[in-house]
């Protein structure tokens, strides 16, 4: 809608025969006691003008359009909105089910000495359920968060895969913002390196996951793999049953499919796997093999770190 500004300015007064002065002014009268020459000679014929003739100042309405600079950033911003929101669901990639065969073989060549435990995994992953949660839990290294690794490892850029490490979850994650679960028909959502403490606030955020995704009528899957370590002077226990009990209790009200899989501590046999992994073909004295093992300590490492810390020594080409 247009807007009429009130504001006036004014115009020169044309005393003209032919002028016709309409418009009107606030600002008081001016007298003029000369009147001009040119119309003491009007025509006699008419009434003859007074000897003191009243000029007014006229004034005209400027036509101002109604400012639209807010109104056109409003536009243009919905237009970016809509067009994000667009190729976001044009960019969405779903991956519905997960080749259980080929990640059985994945396992079983790329995990060691963990073979109840990735039997379990496999079982777990294979159950159709609407909701279900899989807790890994076990000692630092040995091989959790690898063995999930493994799996994410060609469906990680997939829309309905998420994988979350704490503290950052608890400090990012917003259910609202998982488009994935929207959309696609199932989801995977994975939270590393929990502990003890961050059970039952991440307990929260998983209740938050599966009603959402019950009330879309999908299908999600939750992996949480916690450190279960607990350090007594220089005795460290692994799991034990103390720490089952505390998981499961902690969970206990969340209704829906729930399987518990302990990864066993490892053992320098392991150890030595998992260091002939990272070197691969190459040859190496047995005085060598036995320097580098005394760079680690299987009871409180496992085998996390093992290529980082080869090629930190530098001994190596890895």
């Amino acid at each position: 809608m247009e807007k009429f500004d009130t504001s006036c300015e004014p115009m020169d007064v044309d005393l003209s025969t032919t002028s016709v002065n309409t418009s009107s002014s606030h600002d008081e009268a001016t007298v003029s006691e000369n009147p001009s020459p040119a119309l003491n000679t009007a025509n006699t014929s008419t009434t003859t003008a007074p000897s003191e003739i009243w000029t007014v100042k006229t004034y005209h309405i400027k036509k101002t359009e109604k400012n639209n600079g807010h109104f056109k950033l409003f536009v243009t911003l919905l237009v970016l909105c809509a067009s994000i929101i667009i190729y976001m669901i044009l960019d969405i990639k779903c991956i519905d089910s997960i080749n259980l065969t080929e990640l059985r073989t994945v396992f079983e060549t790329r995990v060691h000495d963990q073979t109840k435990a990735v039997e379990l995994f496999l079982d777990s992953l294979s159950q159709d359920v609407d909701s279900k949660i899989i807790f890994l839990y076990g000692a630092t290294g040995v091989g959790k968060t690898y063995t999930t690794s493994l799996l994410l490892e060609n469906i990680w850029n997939s829309s309905n895969i998420y994988h979350f490490t704490m503290p950052s979850f608890i400090n990012t994650f917003s259910v609202d913002t998982m488009y994935g679960i929207n959309i696609c028909k199932t989801s995977t959502i994975v939270v590393d390196d929990l502990k003890e403490s961050d059970l039952l606030t991440v307990k929260k955020f998983m209740l938050d996951i599966i009603t959402k995704s019950e009330d879309l009528k999908k299908k999600v899957t939750i992996i949480l793999i916690i450190n279960c370590d607990i350090i007594t002077k220089e005795l460290i226990k692994s799991c034990d049953e103390h720490f089952y009990e505390t998981l499961t209790e902690s969970f206990n009200d969340v209704h829906v499919t729930k399987k518990f899989i302990k990864y066993e501590p490892l053992t320098l046999n392991t150890l030595r796997k998992c260091i002939n992994d990272v070197l691969g073909d190459q040859k190496i004295s047995n005085n060598e093999y036995n320097n580098l093992l005394n760079n680690f300590n299987v009871t409180l490492d496992g085998c996390k770190g093992v290529y980082k810390k080869v090629k930190i020594l530098k001994k190596f080409k890895v």
